[in-house]
């Protein structure tokens, strides 16, 4: 399942329900169903807005206009 996080996922401060997003993604990953990010944000914001507990390393992320490609785990450890 690929959604954009632009203004429809994400809300105007770049934030979200993630105790709602979580019970979602549970569900899909329970299905096998792979998540995607679609975002024009660069990898460390689009990272930022979503925490460990909520984006497990599965989520994969096309960032920076749909340019790049990467999981989001791999975002958090280039940040350290």
């Amino acid at each position: 399942m690929a959604f954009d996080a632009d203004d429809t996922f994400l809300c105007f401060d770049n934030t979200y329900d993630v105790e709602h997003f979580e019970k979602i993604y549970q569900m899909l990953q329970d299905k096998d169903i792979k998540v995607v990010v679609i975002s024009d944000n660069q990898y460390a914001q689009l990272a930022s807005f979503f925490s460990k507990r909520s984006a497990p390393q599965e989520i994969v992320a096309f960032g920076d206009g749909g340019n790049d490609l990467e999981k989001l785990a791999y975002v958090e450890q280039a940040m350290r």
